[in-house]
């Protein structure tokens, strides 16, 4: 029986509980993969163009027989290096919903038309359209690690949103929103990103009930679409499961509650014979693994997560 805990993270954790997880376990650094696509592939969602992250997070809020494809516009702060723009904060957990709201109506006002548009679902921003679907995207926290800076939207359809991108650039430079948030000493909304793309979701049911323990919206809306996903509150902790334990969370920079004391304390009742922790950073997976017999190596060499990364 393992406990497999998979945390996507916006930031490096400043946790003294993860640093003494890390000197109990050994690691691997894997690539090119995400927590999002990591999701999908543990419960069976197809991709599409991408996986459908936007489609399963607002499924209820189209009908089964709309055309639309749906991505998530995720409000984000971009820094101008010398040459090229830098990925610097995903902005959708410090927006208000009076501000998204604002934002949603006057994006409409000036982009859309009779198939694409914006709308609000569940405090989010999302991007609806019947056209010019045809591309892929990376995630926000995936942009800075994309090879040689290439990280807009790939594909056939992929001129007519580079400059979609470029005129909401536009649109974003000196709003009334912006000059708001500076004022507040908050950072400015300069772009608009899609990414999570996808339509109707196909969807296998997993063969056998599968426990799973989160409070995350992602886990939530699947769990809908999967009526044998038995979801959990992450702190409802069975000392004595029978079966293997899978947990999701996700940790960003304005979310203070320290999740690596909560699994290393449930660790610590070695009750737990294996341990799989996956830390995700973007397009890097930090995959952490121990066990009652490696906890004994006391000869292994020590490194802090900041180590690790610095490999990857």
């Amino acid at each position: 029986m393992t406990h497999f805990y998979k945390i996507k993270c916006d930031h490096i954790p400043q946790s003294e509980y993860l640093d003494r997880l890390v000197n109990q376990c050994d690691y691997s650094i894997i690539k090119n993969t995400s927590f999002e696509k990591e999701v999908c592939n543990d419960f069976n969602i197809a991709q599409q163009n991408d996986y459908p992250i936007a489609a399963i997070l607002a499924n209820e809020k189209f009908s089964k027989d709309s055309n639309y494809t749906f991505f998530q516009a995720t409000p984000c702060y971009f820094s101008l290096q010398r040459d090229f723009y830098k990925f610097e904060r995903n902005l959708e957990n410090e927006c208000s919903s009076d501000e998204l709201q604002r934002l949603c109506e006057e994006l409409n006002q000036h982009f859309s038309d009779d198939e694409c548009n914006f709308f609000m679902f569940e405090k989010k921003l999302y991007f609806a359209t019947l056209k010019k679907f045809n591309i892929s995207t990376y995630f926000p926290e995936e942009i800075n690690q994309v090879p040689n800076r290439d990280f807009l939207p790939f594909g056939p359809d992929k001129s007519w949103w580079h400059k979609f991108i470029n005129e909401l650039q536009m649109f974003l430079f000196n709003h009334e929103i912006n000059r708001n948030r500076e004022k507040r000493n908050d950072y400015p909304i300069n772009s608009i990103w899609f990414c999570g793309g996808g339509s109707q979701i196909q969807i296998n049911e997993t063969s056998d009930v599968k426990d799973v323990y989160s409070n995350l919206t992602l886990l939530k809306k699947i769990a809908i679409l999967d009526p044998k996903i038995n979801l959990i509150d992450p702190y409802s902790y069975n000392k004595n499961p029978k079966k293997n334990y899978f947990f999701y969370d996700h940790v960003f920079q304005s979310n203070n509650q320290d999740i690596f004391k909560f699994i290393f304390e449930t660790f610590e009742t070695k009750k737990i014979k294996n341990l799989n922790l996956s830390l995700h950073f973007g397009l890097y997976k930090i995959l952490f693994k121990t066990s009652l017999f490696m906890r004994l190596k006391f000869w292994k060499k020590k490194k802090n997560l900041q180590e690790i990364l610095n490999e990857a």
